[in-house]
């Protein structure tokens, strides 16, 4: 520049695509075991699953009720994505998951709760305990973390696997809370001759003895 001032040139543009990354975790988020009885229907574990990737991902939910080690192996009724975001399982409005129907999609960094509906056999015993697993995987794929699918991330991108595999499961345990009754009757006998013999006119006590035993509830229990 012959007058000595600065000159200004634009470069052309570089653009740089970041590849998504798929990363999922699962938590049990019951404040412990989820309480059921022999026979019980419709007993509700909650969890959380949250995309920890940096893209809009769908999810497969799949559900384990025969995990080794426990008491008892319950029965999966259902699936249930909270559709209104309560927290709270709401018959008839919260969403009946189907796989590969409504996988549900999260955003990076947010979560959906998880109902799992499960039932009861009704040969249990009190105290007995079972393990209840959700599993979410990433639609798009899982693996290795550093696993690539060349084009399939979200803007068109590479897809990575991330340290979690994208894929992550979580337990959650049903506790049964069972009682049982028995009954002791005894008969105590009081004569006119301050004897215990059978005679005309003696008075006979009968008392029964209820005794409950086990870790549940007895509700409107009657005695006839």
């Amino acid at each position: 520049d012959t007058a000595g001032g600065p000159v200004t040139i634009q470069s052309n543009t570089v653009v740089i695509k970041v590849d998504e990354l798929l990363d999922v975790t699962v938590a049990s988020t019951d404040p412990g075991d989820v309480t059921t009885s022999p026979g019980a229907t419709g007993n509700v574990q909650t969890f959380r699953v949250t995309n920890t990737g940096n893209g809009d991902e769908a999810f497969a939910l799949t559900v384990n009720v025969a995990n080794g080690g426990d008491d008892f192996d319950p029965t999966l009724q259902q699936i249930v994505i909270d559709t209104n975001n309560n927290g709270v399982y709401d018959p008839g409005v919260d969403e009946v998951y189907t796989a590969g129907t409504n996988d549900p999609v999260i955003a990076p960094d947010q979560s959906r709760t998880i109902f799992v509906i499960t039932s009861t056999p009704a040969g249990v015993t009190d105290t007995n305990r079972a393990n209840v697993s959700l599993t979410a995987a990433a639609i798009t794929g899982t693996g290795a973390p550093g696993t690539s699918f060349p084009g399939a991330g979200q803007g068109g991108g590479n897809a990575v696997v991330g340290s979690t595999g994208a894929d992550s499961t979580a337990n959650g345990f049903l506790a049964v809370q069972a009682a049982s009754l028995s009954l002791l009757k005894s008969a105590t006998i009081l004569d006119p001759f301050t004897g215990n013999r059978p005679v005309p006119g003696a008075v006979v006590t009968y008392t029964l003895v209820a005794t409950i035993s086990g870790s549940g509830t007895l509700n409107n229990l009657v005695i006839t």
